[in-house]
């Protein structure tokens, strides 16, 4: 009866749903649809069907957002608090010393250039410090144009190209670019520098190689950096070299079957030595094993060749072997921004892909015009570069030849003459980087003093460049004296030269009668001076009281060191934590560890845990017995637990090395067997890993089941991601000390092979270093970071930085240093946090598997789960799986952060520059107690008291005459010279003491 009502109920339903059906607008198409697609293809109707259930769903399904995973809300007052404690860094970094000076006298000009120009101070001088070799920005034509230009279209068209900022003076101007040249397209971008440093990453991408100049300049070191493929470098010039490693390449490639693009970058007129290129030679190796050029002609084009075509024209390579030619509009064109000519598919390619010219606006059209009209200029009119060449010749005569100090690195066609100081004068005066700089810049003041104006070649954004992977060139300061303006008389040059050449032709460098200035003055105040200040120091070399002050200043350094020691904990002296290296990204870190690989974890742990109860490993394998059965158990213990660890391992594809090493300590013999596997990056070129550390034996001698049980799961979750840029290392050594310095060493090639065995394995630079220490099973609490290394060694700042944010950032996991659990963030838990690691600090003695890695200066900490809490195994899988992406993003070592520093908590330390006298003022104590007991020992000893026998007297009842002994001659000592040698040393002290302040000053 009920089944018969409901099924009436049902019809019910069906008839109202279709009669209000039928009352819409186009039903009935619709259902003759649904009727015929059903009949003819009912298939297609099937997945039509479950396509509309999942848009409902789908429209139906609550909102989500992967941003609001881990999403902790704060209340209005911890907002409130973290904005007040944020401190924004400077935007621009504070000017050095030198930029200081050299900012103060920079010379600024009034009116035009020229070749005399006037300056703000009224005086003349002559400008050889310009790159307007031809004076074509004085030019009657080219001006006439310029602004006839503007008028019609005005400042700048404010758009990009290829959108609305692309006129027909830009497409004029490629047109006579490319027709000068002889290639067959050219592209316009709108700045020099970006021309080069945008046109590398557009074809050279991650896996290509590139082998560049190991002079390049600064704009093609941004180039290649961007690009980020596989850097090669060759010796500057040499083209044997450069062969030398084009076919390293090429074997590599064949023994690896990759098929990647390969380019040589280079400078046709090298901006930081002024030499040329052997343009023919590289062609002719280009042709030999397949590469591409890539040639950047900034400084050659307008001045090279016949007509100023540049090396092409000037050594007769035909530019169409030259796959890219990139060059300057500025400089001697008077205009603005660089071009890149080749091929029509070279230039299309650009114009999609390039940054520069996609994401920037368009040139002004008045300097699009400029530049063709100075390329019509330099095309009918050759006669300005024989002038210019001329008068070239005219200065190097008057200037190189008679140089005693200085020489000149440019080719004989290079209007740039750079000046460097001569390695025989470098090497007798030992000038370092900074010493040339300022001798140099001396010489620019001098020369301006006399009416020249030239200028140097900054070194110092050159060096700021300069990364791990840049190579081993170092540029050496210059003076750049600029031979400008065609038609100048010879005379002319002669009259500035006349004005160069002494600071240029002394034997000695034009600052020396400054300095024999200063010390003939010296020398007259001491001879003055010091009669009166020996006088008295002989005055009180006996006087008794100055021997009663040394205690006293003993005890005054203790009171202070120890009052300042103190001060350290307060906010006034210590500073919260930052990550400096923007790589790190460690708030951006998103991770992806989950319940599928907890249960994977589990099975892993399990299999540990048969393998120790197994072999019986935890009782055999962690003693260091020294009868020969023992040794013998315990190592066919550890072949059996390896065995099954590299199985595992390789059957996750990765590759897996195995090292014996043998220790002889303190009469005890530890040895053991490292495994370690090496999960190639795909994304890398093996140039640089990072380490994940697991001991068989944790820090507290038990079996770290968890920490190899997650290295594993890791292992094989990390397998799957294909975004690792470099190679990630797993190493499972028997313990946390002897294993892992065993394998470190043998890594760096620095281990006695008697006893350790070399690694067979080996992969790039290592970049860093994390080790778990998880012995236990149970949820815990918090996340104790091990940091300290040996001999008080300690990992760079950021990493700690890093771990902190991302675990308790993110994970929501409890952050502690020097196993202060339950810090509360008072001065007493401040003060003993730190007391901790000065004590740890000062032992030196290895806190942890990372310890071994810091001396090799790979930053490493080590992460050991502690009480008992919520956590569990995933969250830790998280925080390791977080802390390898963000060192997956660093481009170069870390850097950035303190080496030196004294944690208080977890996101509060001290730096050196503060702690440092402390250390200094108790230490002083030692060395002048040490000083006063030295004096003390060299007194004369006061004469005994008689003894009511006088000397000589013979005794009663014996016929020997007896005679008190004397006593041993003493040296008199005074106080004085070492006072005066203690105090020199320690104001010398002062001065790297004044250097970690302001540095740290500059970070706040």
């Amino acid at each position: 009866m009920e089944f018969d009502t409901l099924q009436v109920r049902f019809g019910e339903i069906a008839h109202v749903v279709s009669s209000n059906f039928q009352k819409l607008p186009g039903s009935a198409m619709l259902a003759r649809y649904i009727q015929s697609s059903y009949q003819n293809d009912p298939v297609r109707s099937a997945i039509e069907l479950i396509l509309v259930l999942f848009f409902i769903r789908y429209l139906m399904s609550p909102s989500y957002s992967t941003h609001k995973q881990n999403f902790v809300k704060l209340r209005e007052g911890e907002i409130e608090e973290l904005i007040d404690e944020w401190t924004p860094e400077p935007l621009v970094a504070d000017q050095t010393l030198i930029e200081e000076i050299e900012n103060e006298k920079l010379p600024v000009i009034v009116g035009p250039t020229g070749p005399k120009v006037k300056l703000s101070n009224g005086r003349t001088a002559i400008n050889l410090a310009s790159y307007n070799f031809y004076n074509f920005n004085a030019n009657d034509q080219i001006k006439e144009k310029a602004i006839q230009t503007l008028r019609t279209y005005g400042v700048g068209p404010c758009g990009p190209p290829q959108f609305y900022g692309t006129q027909d003076v830009h497409e004029k101007a490629e047109a006579d670019i490319s027709s000068f040249l002889g290639t067959e397209a050219c592209i316009v971008y709108a700045q020099t520098f970006s021309t080069v440093s945008s046109v590398i990453p557009s074809f050279c991408k991650r896996g290509d190689v590139i082998i560049a100049d190991a002079a390049a300049n600064y704009s093609i070191r941004k180039g290649l950096q961007i690009s980020r493929s596989n850097i090669r470098w060759f010796k500057h010039g040499d083209m044997g070299d450069l062969e030398k490693v084009m076919k390293s390449v090429v074997n590599e490639q064949a023994k690896s079957g990759k098929l990647t693009r390969r380019f040589v970058v280079t400078e046709g007129l090298f901006e930081t030595t002024g030499d040329v290129t052997d343009l023919p030679r590289l062609v002719e190796l280009k042709e030999k094993y397949k590469f591409r050029i890539i040639l950047d002609e900034t400084w050659s084009f307008g001045v090279l060749g016949r007509t100023g075509r540049g090396l092409t024209e000037a050594q007769n390579v035909d530019p169409q072997q030259v796959d890219m030619i990139i060059g300057s509009l500025s400089g001697p064109l008077c205009a603005g921004g660089g071009f890149c000519a080749g091929s029509k598919d070279v230039i299309v390619h650009q114009r999609i892909t390039s940054s520069a010219y996609t994401y920037s606006a368009a040139l002004p059209a008045m300097l699009a015009m400029t530049a063709s009209e100075s390329v019509k200029l330099l095309q009918s009119n050759p006669d300005v570069l024989v002038q210019c060449r001329e008068n070239i010749r005219a200065l190097r005569a008057q200037l190189d030849p008679r140089s005693d100090w200085v020489v000149c690195t440019s080719s004989l066609d290079n209007p740039i003459l750079l000046l460097a100081l001569k390695p025989e004068v470098i090497k007798a005066r030992r000038l370092t980087v900074d010493d040339q700089e300022k001798i140099l810049m001396e010489c620019v003041e001098e020369s301006l003093a006399n009416g020249v104006m030239i200028t140097r070649l900054k070194t110092r954004p050159y060096a700021n460049a300069m990364g791990a992977k840049d190579g081993d060139w170092a540029l050496q300061p210059s003076l750049k004296v600029v031979q400008c303006w065609a038609k100048l008389w010879i005379d002319f040059t002669h009259s500035s030269c006349a004005l160069l050449s002494p600071n240029f032709t002394a034997s000695t460098r034009p600052s020396i009668q400054i300095e024999q200035f200063v010390v003939n003055l010296f020398l007259a105040r001491f001879a003055t001076e010091m009669p009166r200040l020996l006088s008295t120091a002989l005055s009180l070399r006996r006087d008794p009281r100055l021997l009663k002050i040394p205690p006293y200043i003993s005890a005054f350094c203790i009171a202070i060191g120890v009052v300042w020691l103190l001060l350290l904990p307060l906010d006034d002296y210590s500073r919260r934590t930052y990550v400096s290296e923007n790589a790190l990204l460690p708030g951006q870190v998103h991770t992806y560890f989950g319940g599928s690989e907890q249960s994977i974890f589990r099975a892993f742990r399990h299999e540990v845990d048969s393998l120790a109860s197994k072999n019986n490993f935890e009782s055999v394998a962690f003693p260091s017995w020294r009868d020969d059965f023992r040794s013998t158990q315990k190592a066919n213990t550890e072949t059996r637990v390896n065995d099954k660890l590299e199985s595992i391992l390789t059957g996750f594809g990765v590759k897996v090395g195995r090292q014996n090493y043998t220790y002889h300590s303190a009469g005890e013999i530890y040895s053991g067997e490292n495994v370690y596997g090496i999960l190639q990056a795909p994304r890398g070129d093996a140039t640089e890993a990072i380490v994940l550390v697991a001991a068989w034996k944790s820090i507290d001698e038990q079996l770290n089941r968890n920490g190899v049980a997650l290295v594993l799961t890791l292992a094989r979750y990390f397998k799957r991601w294909s975004l690792w840029s470099k190679d990630i290392i797993l190493l499972l050594p028997p313990d946390s000390t002897t294993g892992t310095q065993a394998w470190v060493d043998a890594y760096h090639d620095a281990h006695d092979s008697k006893y350790i065995a070399p690694l067979p394995l080996k992969s790039g630079a290592l970049q860093g270093a994390l080790a778990i220490d998880y012995p236990f099973e149970h949820r815990y609490h918090e996340l104790h970071i091990i940091y300290d290394g040996t001999n008080g060694q300690l990992p760079n700042l950021d990493l700690i930085n890093s771990i902190v944010n991302i675990a308790g950032g993110q994970m929501g996991i409890e952050t502690t240093v020097q196993q202060m659990a339950g810090h509360t963030d008072s001065y007493q838990d401040r003060l003993q946090t730190m007391l901790r690691g000065m004590l740890y600090q000062g032992l030196g003695y290895p806190t942890g598997p990372h310890s071994s890695f810091i001396p090799y200066h790979v930053d490493a900490i080590t992460l050991q789960p502690a009480g008992e809490g919520w956590h569990d195994e995933m969250a830790m899988g998280r925080a390791v799986e977080g802390s390898f992406r963000s060192l997956n993003n660093l481009l170069e070592h870390l850097h950035q952060s303190f080496f030196f520093y004294l944690l208080m908590q977890k996101n509060r330390f001290v730096s050196i520059g503060t702690y440092l006298p402390s250390a200094m003022l108790v230490a002083a104590n030692f060395t002048i107690m040490a000083i006063f007991l030295w004096v003390k020992s060299g007194q004369p000893i006061a004469k005994r008291e008689a003894t009511g026998k006088p000397k000589g007297d013979i005794s009663e009842g014996k016929g020997v005459s007896t005679t008190t002994p004397s006593s041993p001659p003493t040296v008199e000592r005074n106080l004085l010279s070492p006072l005066a040698l203690v105090a020199t040393c320690h104001s010398i002290s002062a001065i790297p003491l004044f250097v970690f302040n302001h540095l740290g000053i500059k970070v706040r």
